[in-house]
Parts: C-alpha cells; structure tokens; sequence
C-alpha cells in the first residue's frame, strides 16, 4: 500500500496534509514529537472514518529520536515512497541583529539539519520505492512586512538543500524526487490564528498541497508556490500601517 510519512502532523497544516492523502487512499505515518498529542490527532482522524494510520515519535532536536524513527519506518512500512517535511519551528521574533545565537541554533536545528538528517536516513527506502519528498518552505526573498532572521535563515539553507540534493539525486541516479512547496500564509497557532485579505485556513492550503503532490508535474528543485507571498510594495505597506499587520 502506497505509504506517506508526514512529520508535524498533530495539527494545523500536517493534520491536514495527513488527512487529505488518507482520504486518497494512502497509509499515512503521523511523525511527531509527542505521542499524546499525536495519539489525539489520530482518534479524530479515525472519527472522521479514516484509517490506514499510525504513530512514529520523532524529535527533530535529537538526532537519536531521527535515527530511531527512520529505522523503526525502515522495518515496519517498506512501502514508503512521500516524505513531506512539514514540521518546523518558527523561532521567537527579534529585531534580526538581537536574535540570540539559541534561537538561531534551535531553529537551524530543527528546520535544516534535523530535517535534512531525516532525508538522509530514508534515502535508501525512498530510491527503492521511487519516493517523493516535499519540503514546506517559505520564500527567503527581502520582505519588510515579513522579516524573522532565524525562521528565513533556516529556511533559505533548506531550500539551498532542495535544489542541491535534487541535483545529487540525478547524478547518482536516485529514483527519488524532491522539491519544495510555499503553502502561502495561513491561520495557524504559529501565528496566534491571524486573520486578513491574505491568509488561508490550514484546510483549505493542507487540501490544495496534496492535489498538487498527487498530479505529479513537478521536477525536482521545483519551488512551488500554492499561494504567493504577501507583495512588498508601497501600497502594502501603507494597509499594513493602517489596519495592522496580515501577515
């Protein structure tokens, strides 16, 4: 059965995400931190008549919570072939030059390098099943309205590792596909459930992502936009000042 792993899936846009390819007829692998939470987000996506599902614990901060996760996937769902990279933290807002070097590390940790070893460990059973592997990302690209140095740091390095591993994959002939996805701005607890002209509810982003995965028209270091970024321009910026913030 055509398996999907997809990390940060307790709520907002990984619940969604899982939800959408189970509806699909796919068995899915919710990794996450906390298993309570994620054991919960399970029971409403069996009271939804979903099935298919399971539980991996799964700590981007640890690199022996990654290593063990990847095995216990190696030996219990050979049928992985999607890895979508949805779990990501967005590190505390600082003026950019007062951002404490924890933060940046903790972000780095958890966005770049957690989420690239994870790709390193499944590369063998991802080849084997000619996977896919989707990173949700962000564009890093000068934004006044928008500007979290260690959050668009570690972003810009995964999204630097997108393009460069899709390039290591053809040359070593890996059957795998990866690329990286802009889900657009949404309505999430990461952001205290903002609301504005610009912003898009978890469901409607989470459904819109995994039509996309599932027509497959994408090349590897593909950045795919589901909806584009707030606009930097004058006219913006002043809205922005008049009725607060959107973003």
């Amino acid at each position: 059965m055509k398996t999907a792993l997809v990390t940060g899936s307790d709520k907002g846009l990984g619940f969604e995400l899982v939800k959408n390819l189970s509806q699909n007829g796919w068995q899915v692998i919710l990794g996450v931190r906390n298993l309570e939470r994620g054991n919960q987000a399970i029971s409403q996506l069996t009271s939804l008549g979903l099935t298919n599902l399971s539980l991996v614990q799964l700590d981007l901060m640890d690199e022996v919570s990654i290593k063990a996760a990847a095995v216990e996937i190696e030996q219990n769902h050979t049928q992985l072939s999607l890895l979508i990279n949805n779990a990501g933290i967005p590190g505390k807002e600082y003026v950019g030059y007062e951002t404490p070097l924890e933060d940046l590390k903790a972000t780095m940790q958890v966005n770049f390098f957690g989420t690239y070893l994870l790709i390193n460990q499944l590369t063998g059973l991802l080849h084997q099943n000619q996977g896919t592997i989707v990173n949700i990302t962000v564009p890093t690209n000068a934004n006044h309205l928008w500007n979290p140095l260690a959050y668009k740091t570690s972003k810009g390095a995964q999204n630097v590792m997108t393009t460069s591993l899709g390039i290591s994959f053809e040359q070593q002939a890996q059957n795998i596909l990866i690329y990286a996805v802009h889900p657009g701005i949404m309505s999430t607890d990461l952001n205290n459930n903002v609301t504005g002209p610009f912003v898009h509810s978890a469901e409607v982003v989470g459904k819109k992502i995994i039509q996309t995965i599932l027509n497959k028209k994408h090349r590897s270091g593909d950045f795919v936009e589901i909806y584009h970024q707030i606009p930097d321009n004058a006219l913006v910026r002043m809205l922005a000042k008049r009725f607060g913030p959107q973003d």
